[in-house]
């Protein structure tokens, strides 16, 4: 039978690597916008041309699939919050049911 602590435990990792999976998210958001962001416009003043174009609108899609990827990250950060919430709920109704039963 699992324990109180175990069950605060459990839902105590999982809401841990929620944010862990937040921070990657935001680190990744940030490196698409920012960084990578920068660089676009860098070469955007710098290299003119139908060459320059394709390239830019290939970096553009990049940075747009990055961002995207950084949101649905942080979206499954919130699923996993939302999911450990509901079983943290369950196992402690689970827990108060059993500790309150008499055998007789």
């Amino acid at each position: 039978m699992a324990t109180r602590q175990s069950i605060e435990f459990d839902f105590r990792e999982a809401c841990s690597q929620a944010d862990k999976l937040d921070s990657i998210a935001d680190n990744l958001g940030n490196l698409a916008k920012d960084k990578l962001g920068d660089s676009m416009q860098t070469l955007s003043q710098n290299w003119k041309g139908e060459n320059a174009n394709a390239y830019l609108s290939k970096g553009n899609n990049l940075q747009n699939s990055i961002s995207s990827s950084a949101s649905e990250l942080h979206g499954i950060a919130s699923d996993i919050r939302t999911i450990a919430q509901n079983i943290y709920n369950a196992e402690m109704a689970a827990l108060e049911i059993a500790e309150q039963r008499t055998y007789k």
